[in-house]
């Protein structure tokens, strides 16, 4: 039945994989905004946290909150990042470097606690360039090579006042959803 009509069969999706492209599309939803539904959600979901970003369910939680609880990580491993002014990007977090997820998977050592929720702005010095004293030694060459291709928009001094902040992208190719 769920075949195309062309190879014989009714052209019906599989409701299981929409289902799941759904329940993403609303997790989706809860990492992008500030629209009252998700202020809704978060507030009544995520306020006990403790200021973590991953949703967690409860049992006495709404089947849809533990459907976008099962699906976040899926999710947000394939949310990216245009760097922009990079005001808004956690460096060692968020997904900003392509091809490579969150920095914070690569790490060689520890990072200093005052430095786990930087941005990229602040890792980026008044001239534009990067502050490779402040992350260098915690991770391997070819992500530093990585890093050497991207700056943000306007950094340093500048980034810090510019306008062109940072927007976040879906990255997810189909064969990974399923």
């Amino acid at each position: 039945m769920c075949q195309p009509k062309e190879e014989g069969g009714m052209g019906i999706k599989n409701m299981e994989t929409m289902n799941k492209a759904f329940i993403m599309k609303l997790a989706w939803g809860v990492a992008q905004g500030n629209s009252l539904w998700v202020r809704l959600l978060k507030e009544k979901y995520m306020k006990f946290n403790r200021g973590d970003d991953y949703p967690k369910a409860a049992s006495r939680d709404s089947m849809l909150w533990k459907a976008i609880c099962q699906v976040w990580q899926k999710v947000h491993q394939n949310i990216s990042w245009n760097l922009g002014n990079g005001k808004k990007i956690l460096f060692w977090k968020d997904c900003w470097l392509a091809n490579y997820g969150p920095l914070i998977n690569y790490i060689n050592g520890e990072i200093p606690e005052d430095k786990i929720s930087c941005t990229v702005a602040d890792m980026v010095n008044a001239r534009g360039e990067w502050k490779w004293e402040e992350f260098a030694h915690l991770i391997p060459i070819q992500v530093m090579m990585g890093i050497a291709g991207n700056i943000p928009s306007g950094a340093g001094y500048e980034c810090r006042h510019s306008n062109m902040g940072a927007i976040q992208e879906w990255k997810l190719h189909y064969t990974n959803c399923v």
